[in-house]
């Protein structure tokens, strides 16, 4: 993938994936809307670990706190931390089967989930449930549909 393209590649993806993240929703839905951009710099992080770093996730995070209007930092330390296990991971994440890719991002959106809610409780009032981490759950599930998508794209950019 020549280095131009595969920028527009990873900007258009992470635009297209902000834009989901703030998609009105009903209030019933609200807890199982997937995590959009985590799944996104997951892909990234794991099939091109040069190009995606913990830099890119921090940036992506803070603009996506401005987004979403959270706290400042809260998107940006999750993001960061699911972006360093998948670049760790890269060389074992090419030779999962889908599924087990599917159980790698349930337990990576769910720990950037959790990171958020930390940070959140730190801040302000803590939710008194865990219904927040049914998005790693619908995250886990469209994973095995969400990431040939990513993959296409990605080699018709080569």
């Amino acid at each position: 993938m020549t280095l131009i393209a595969g920028y527009w590649a990873l900007s258009l993806t992470l635009l297209a994936s902000m834009i989901l993240a703030v998609f009105p929703l009903s209030s019933q839905y609200q807890w199982f809307r997937p995590e959009w951009t985590a799944m996104v710099i997951i892909y990234w992080a794991a099939t091109s670990p040069r190009r995606v770093s913990v830099g890119v996730a921090w940036l992506t995070g803070l603009v996506l706190d401005g987004v979403q209007g959270v706290t400042l930092g809260q998107n940006a330390l999750g993001l960061v931390v699911i972006a360093y296990v998948a670049n760790v991971l890269h060389q074992r994440m090419r030779h999962f089967a889908l599924v087990q890719q599917a159980c790698l991002v349930f337990v990576l959106v769910g720990l950037h989930l959790l990171l958020g809610y930390w940070v959140q409780s730190l801040v302000s009032a803590p939710a008194k449930n865990l219904y927040f981490l049914g998005a790693a759950l619908t995250s886990a599930l469209l994973w095995p549909w969400f990431e040939p998508i990513l993959g296409a794209i990605r080699r018709a950019l080569r």
